[in-house]
């Protein structure tokens, strides 16, 4: 890796707007302030975690206030936001409905999108190339905003995860064929992904999060943590690291050593503005599943995209 950008960290209990706008501005001012990487007149793609239908108690989303959050401070600039994903089932917007995202995002006239037309799209520098929704070629920024969580396949799901919902519809469920759990091939996917979509900001929400079995079945837990930085990879080891994570299980790390020679791998520069947060609730999947579906869950799916 070429850099190594801050991770900035700070802990924040409740999702009390007041207290997350005080807590992003000052985080945002840590790395130069929020006019460094967005300008006015700027069209601004929000990506949360919007996996599926969920309720906010459950924590399998980005949390709506973390929305208005950003929205509030974007606003200031000013610049017009839009919020999208590719939600396993369904589309954003009715994924947006059950936890109050959609609220939001109509009192600010923020219009949400489901992306669509997957376009092949190559990096010179690295010579790869993936399919990701060509409705991100609309938009002139795009900023990260997952979710804090366990997860039964990847042992850990955060930004380089959220990312991979920038591809349409069912092609996400291919890669789950085809790249497999053989020699990290999917976290080096998932990694190379995140880079061609190449967010200005990446922001954690993990004030509550999933413990254990995510993306879906976890237990919320209150960790108490936002995160910010210009790398998802960074971020997603940081916060990792500052959960004490086997390593050894975590797949972006092992295919992040496949990627980057391991002598120019560089761990996260991370900096507290608060005290630490406390991790002592956040816990791990105790076992992993296949990356790979099953021919069950394969034809479940289909059968589920089929009816809907």
């Amino acid at each position: 890796m070429k850099s190594n950008p801050k991770v900035i960290f700070s802990k924040l209990e409740s999702y009390d707007l007041d207290l997350v706008l005080a807590h992003l501005e000052k985080m945002f001012d840590a790395l130069g302030g929020l006019d460094k990487f967005v300008s006015s007149g700027d069209k601004v793609l929000l990506k949360p975690n919007l996996v599926l239908k969920s309720t906010r108690e459950k924590c399998a989303l980005t949390d709506p206030c973390i929305i208005e959050a950003v929205i509030k401070l974007l606003k200031k600039i000013p610049v017009e936001i839009f919020l999208g994903d590719s939600p396993a089932f369904g589309s954003s917007l009715s994924v947006a409905k059950c936890n109050g995202i959609k609220q939001i995002c109509d009192r600010y006239g923020v219009k949400i999108i489901s992306f669509k037309n997957n376009k092949k799209v190559f990096s010179e520098e690295h010579s790869f190339h993936w399919s990701v929704s060509d409705t991100l070629s609309n938009f002139d920024k795009i900023i990260n905003l997952p979710k804090l969580k366990g997860h039964q396949q990847l042992y850990y799901t955060g930004a380089v995860k959220n990312l991979f919902g920038c591809i349409a519809g069912k092609k996400k469920f291919f890669h789950h064929m085809i790249e497999g759990d053989a020699d990290y091939r999917f976290g080096k996917m998932l990694i190379e992904i995140a880079s061609l979509v190449n967010p200005v900001l990446n922001i954690m929400d993990g004030i509550w999060a999933m413990a254990g079995n995510g993306p879906l079945k976890g237990e919320p837990v209150n960790v108490g943590l936002l995160g910010i930085s210009t790398s998802p990879l960074l971020l997603d080891l940081a916060v990792c690291q500052e959960l004490s994570a086997d390593f050894d299980e975590l797949d972006i790390y092992q295919a992040a050593k496949r990627i980057y020679k391991e002598k120019d791998f560089l761990l996260p520069n991370i900096q507290w503005l608060t005290e630490r947060a406390n991790f002592e609730k956040f816990y791990f999947p105790e076992s992993k599943i296949p990356i790979r579906f099953s021919i069950k869950h394969a034809l479940k799916s289909t059968f589920n995209s089929l009816h809907k």
